[in-house]
């Protein structure tokens, strides 16, 4: 079934003792802060687990070596899970400009068909040699971020198993900001435990938290 932003909210509500189907609270016009943690969920699963994935096509033209590597619609690019080269369909791998001067010398001027590459920065490739023609492409399957929710009605485009996970984190961290620390460590632990860590990471992490959240107390008061 498709779970909505306006599904994951309820459900954080139920968690933490809002009543989801008549909020006093989270209304429709102050639910921001649910929306914020449920981003962050999404995003930091993204991060850990790499769930989210696109295919990317990506026009090569001859002679042009580097190429940006944009997810679209406000997403965010990760790391790349394959490459091929098309219509040729082989992979293409990955190196680094060390490894190709020490095979190749002349690997910056030589054109054919691409056959590795290498990340110039976070979001852009050379491709290794240049393409020598127009017509092929690069099909690449990436893990990225999605671009933020901000709809009720968009679908959380996660798999099925993930979702209980966002919404572990959502209510841990307004556990965490009401203060209520046993209900925050429980929930962190489901989260933790659902992206593949351990309870004592969770622990730690919401010590941490904590830490900065008393800090920040302890300055505002004085």
């Amino acid at each position: 079934m498709p779970y909505t932003l306006s599904t994951l909210k309820k459900m954080v509500m139920d968690i933490v003792g809002e009543d989801s189907s008549s909020p006093t609270y989270w209304t429709s016009s102050n639910d921001i802060e649910l929306e914020d943690y449920i981003n962050d969920a999404v995003e930091e699963v993204c991060v850990l687990s790499g769930a989210y994935t696109q295919d990317l096509l990506l026009p090569l033209h001859a002679n042009r070596d580097y190429y940006s590597l944009d997810p679209g619609k406000g997403g965010e690019f990760l790391y790349v899970n394959s490459v091929r080269v098309m219509p040729e369909g082989y992979s293409v791998g990955m190196s680094d400009s060390l490894k190709l001067t020490r095979e190749d010398y002349n690997w910056m001027t030589r054109t054919g068909t691409p056959r590795t590459f290498f990340f110039v920065n976070p979001d852009m490739i050379r491709v290794v040699p240049m393409s020598s023609t127009e017509g092929q492409s690069l099909e690449i399957l990436a893990s990225t971020i999605p671009p933020t929710y901000t709809l009720d009605s968009e679908v959380i485009d996660l798999d099925e198993s993930l979702i209980s996970v966002v919404v572990a984190y959502a209510a841990s961290m307004i556990f965490l900001s009401m203060r209520a620390f046993p209900k925050a460590s429980l929930w962190s632990k489901v989260y933790m435990e659902g992206i593949g860590r351990s309870s004592k990471e969770g622990t730690s992490f919401l010590g941490r938290a904590q830490k900065i959240k008393d800090l920040g107390s302890a300055n505002e008061s004085k």
